[in-house]
């Protein structure tokens, strides 16, 4: 049986190109492609760019994009020891007589539903943390309790009124000559932030991330984008584009195009990075 690197390997032998056309035409460099058919897959890229370009380059193959995906995560799954969740998977991708055939559904799903099945007892040790969680919250109740309770008896009492001095008080006093209200200047009202419209054209099939740098861990969107979508986003403070190669997309900013020469950056992993600002 090939592993999934010889797959990749076979099927562009297949189709008659060489890494070099694989590349020109994917847009994917040479050397990437070079690893995934080794079957290693240990480029020093995040897991999405990771399966963004796996993803890519079986869809360039013809080969079934989900069936590539499921044994790639049964390949990373036996990397990290979880042996019961890779053979669950490759069993699940593997061909079926007909009698067994399943209706489709996603592979991660089914292994979930799967130990679902073979039962979700609570362990010995889980019970006794939650034994443990509700010993401490009944402590700090009664800690508070007692300290509620205890600053209800030392809180003084309010003291005794003298009527004498209440009607002294009371005596309405002669009133004091008014004096003309400070004019006040009104402060101008803060100028809401402009809204601008950025749009991602893919002149081919490409992968992207935009995201906001101060918040990158939740991106805006991140995944691949066909040759001739486009991806619009609102925005009122400055963005960052990431992309596999800068030739592969056009931007927008308001429906004027942005020069993408200046200002990219080219990571040395080969990914494009380039900031979108928040202003005419």
């Amino acid at each position: 049986m090939k592993n999934l690197g010889e797959k990749l390997a076979a099927a562009r032998n297949a189709m008659g190109f060489t890494l070099r056309d694989a590349a020109d035409q994917t847009r994917l460099r040479t050397d990437i492609i070079s690893n995934m058919e080794s079957g290693e897959f240990n480029f020093k890229l995040p897991e999405i760019y990771k399966r963004g370009f796996l993803r890519i380059y079986a869809a360039f193959l013809k080969l079934n994009v989900d069936e590539i995906m499921a044994e790639y995560a049964a390949l990373q799954a036996s990397r990290r020891g979880d042996a019961r969740k890779a053979k669950h998977i490759l069993e699940r991708i593997a061909p079926a007589s007909p009698k067994d055939v399943e209706p489709p559904q996603s592979v991660d799903g089914r292994y979930e539903s799967s130990e679902d099945e073979s039962g979700g007892d609570i362990s010995e040790d889980q019970m006794n943390y939650i034994k443990l969680g509700a010993v401490f919250v009944g402590v700090l109740l009664a800690v508070a309790l007692i300290i509620f309770g205890v600053s209800s008896l030392v809180r003084p009492n309010a003291p005794e009124e003298n009527p004498d001095i209440n009607m002294a008080s009371s005596a309405p006093a002669s009133p004091a000559p008014a004096s003309p209200a400070p004019r006040q200047q009104a402060s101008p009202a803060a100028q809401p932030a402009k809204e601008y419209l950025l749009g991602i054209s893919a002149l081919r099939d490409t992968y992207i991330n935009v995201y906001y740098p101060q918040d990158k861990s939740n991106p805006l969107y991140t995944g691949s984008i066909a040759a001739g979508d486009k991806k619009e986003f609102k925005y009122k403070t400055p963005l960052k584009i990431m992309t596999t190669d800068a030739q592969n997309i056009e931007v927008y900013r308001n429906g004027k195009k942005i020069d993408l020469s200046r200002g990219t950056g080219i990571q040395p992993s080969g990914i494009c990075e380039f900031s979108v600002s928040a202003r005419d």
